[in-house]
């Protein structure tokens, strides 16, 4: 089993690091260089925001619906929406905790979505996180190889952050429901019309 809890942390430190490219960076400090990817992330990325976490205090029944959700073997789709980006990201960050603490999930994968969803670039987060690399070019044929990949873990949560448009899970290539089972998906939006119009989550929570 250790090898699935490192397969855990692997998508926070991503997800951690390409905040980044969604956030003003501060004036950078001197840090010790050990443990970088821990420190890189407290200095620069908003996650860590501690008025997020205060702000999060007081939603803390919320953490608690999303995991319960998550450990619901029919509940396959989940949304979390809200204009607070920081509370969202900081509620990310405890999940990704719960899980590798209850071993709820074999792998996580996370992909942070364009504002204009780019099927391709979803692709290649998530296939970069699974360690395999597409054979074919179409999106259509890299979807397939995609779906095949995920098919192979038994319990897998999929993280997919800031729709704000519906994204065709099929065309990406995630399989979910009675396709497979053992797979979940997280998905994070500023509005509940994306998640229950759009992308019909089967349970959202506002933050």
């Amino acid at each position: 089993m250790q090898a699935a809890k490192a397969a855990i942390w692997d998508p926070l430190c991503h997800y951690l690091n390409s905040s980044e490219t969604r956030t003003k960076k501060p004036k950078k400090k001197k840090v010790d260089k050990s443990n970088q990817c821990l420190i890189k992330s407290v200095t620069r990325v908003r996650l860590w925001n501690s008025n997020a976490f205060d702000a999060l205090e007081s939603r803390k029944p919320i953490l608690g619906n999303v995991m319960e959700a998550l450990a619901d073997p029919d509940t396959h789709l989940i949304g979390v929406y809200g204009l607070d980006d920081e509370i969202k990201d900081t509620l990310l960050q405890r999940v990704y905790r719960r899980i590798q603490k209850d071993n709820l999930f074999d792998l996580v994968l996370t992909a942070t979505v364009t504002r204009k969803p780019d099927v391709k670039k979803v692709q290649d987060e998530l296939a970069s996180q699974l360690g395999f690399t597409f054979r074919q070019k179409s999106i259509d044929k890299r979807a397939n190889e995609l779906i095949h990949r995920i098919k192979k873990e038994h319990k897998i949560l999929i993280v997919l952050c800031d729709l704000y448009e519906r994204l065709d899970l099929g065309k990406v290539g995630i399989p979910y429901g009675i396709d497979h089972t053992g797979c979940e998906i997280l998905i994070t939006s500023t509005t509940e019309d994306v998640l229950s119009n759009h992308m019909h989550t089967q349970k959202s929570f506002m933050v």
